[in-house]
């Protein structure tokens, strides 16, 4: 049901007390089945408040058949996009307006959740194409975070085209994560503007990651598209939106992947080893020293155990920053 009143949730996640204002929820539930509008140029608002748009590139089209509310076996009701059936064509459905509740949230509550179901599906392409990506909006018509769905290598990547680079993170959160077909996901956001991390998580398959900033602090809409190449129209399903402000991002999310990761010895004279026992690959080690500028680099080719040299810094503490095949993983060393 969808709720556009302000209103706050107890939320207890493995010991932590986290206080969730819920902004805006639609589990489509009370949305009549059938087309969610009439307008597919993205001009008038269709059920539920979302606005539809079709882009064929001149191909004269109607797209009205291509965004549905329908019935889903065990779950109720659910929004389904199908791409056009137009090669390079692309179907988009947006919110809009979501930025006057974000900033009527509650003092201390600045981290910005997004949260929903997402139903993978068979392949459908041909090639090894984006068949759905998640873009939010902010103001000024920036869209820093992207999440991409590639149907046919069945591979999830979550990219922030706009963000700073380290210390906080890379621009990619994730780079070609494996997802199960024909499989209900939960998608994970949290946008923490206090610390400047931008962290996405699938809680199902266990993997987060994380990734640096962005300039732009106000949220304006989140919109899905649902793209068809090689004349085959993708089918997507969505369910159980929910975006929130919250005071914290839970510590499980925070922590999964640096958690898998031991670094040893710790305080070290010259060798520091990363490793892991979870097979974990790791494509690149960033130091950064206190002040956040970067001061080694180096770039490995899918392993799990690295020697990594840091004779030449001097004494003091830094932040290793892991980037691994599931995300990135921050640890700290102190350099004697």
């Amino acid at each position: 049901m969808k709720n556009k009143i302000l209103f706050v949730l107890l939320l207890l996640l493995k010991g932590q007390l986290t206080y969730a204002q819920v902004l805006y929820s639609e589990n489509f539930n009370n949305l009549t089945p059938g087309n969610v509008g009439t307008d597919d140029t993205g001009i008038v608002p269709g059920k539920g408040g979302w606005y539809t748009t079709s882009h064929t590139y001149n191909i004269p089209y109607t797209g009205n058949n291509d965004f549905k509310i329908i019935a889903e076996p065990g779950r109720g009701n659910v929004l389904q996009v199908t791409g056009p059936a137009v090669s390079g064509g692309r179907n988009l459905i947006a919110l809009k307006n979501l930025g006057l509740l974000w900033n009527n949230r509650t003092a201390g509550n600045n981290v910005l959740k997004i949260e929903y179901d997402f139903f993978t599906g068979n392949t459908v392409f041909s090639s090894n194409s984006n068949s759905f990506w998640n873009q939010l909006d902010f103001v000024g018509g920036t869209v820093p975070l992207t999440i991409y769905y590639a149907n046919l290598p069945n591979l999830i990547r979550v990219s922030c085209s706009t963000c700073t680079p380290p210390p906080h993170g890379v621009r990619d959160i994730f780079q070609n994560i494996a997802v199960p077909r024909n499989t209900w996901l939960k998608f994970e956001l949290y946008l923490d503007y206090a610390n400047q991390i931008s962290y996405f998580t699938i809680p199902s398959l266990g993997v987060s990651g994380t990734s640096g900033w962005f300039s732009s602090s106000n949220f304006s809409e989140t919109r899905l598209i649902v793209e068809t190449i090689a004349s085959v129209q993708a089918v997507h399903k969505f369910d159980n939106f929910v975006i929130s402000a919250v005071d914290t991002v839970p510590l499980s999310t925070q922590d999964f992947i640096s958690s898998k990761f031991n670094v040893f010895p710790n305080p070290i004279n010259d060798v520091v080893t990363i490793t892991n026992n979870e097979s974990i690959s790791i494509e690149q080690i960033q130091v950064f020293d206190i002040s956040g500028k970067s001061v080694k680099t180096h770039s490995f080719t899918n392993v799990n155990e690295v020697q990594l040299n840091i004779e030449n810094l001097a004494s003091g503490s830094y932040l290793l920053q892991i980037k691994t095949n599931k995300g990135i993983a921050v640890k700290k060393i102190v350099k004697k």
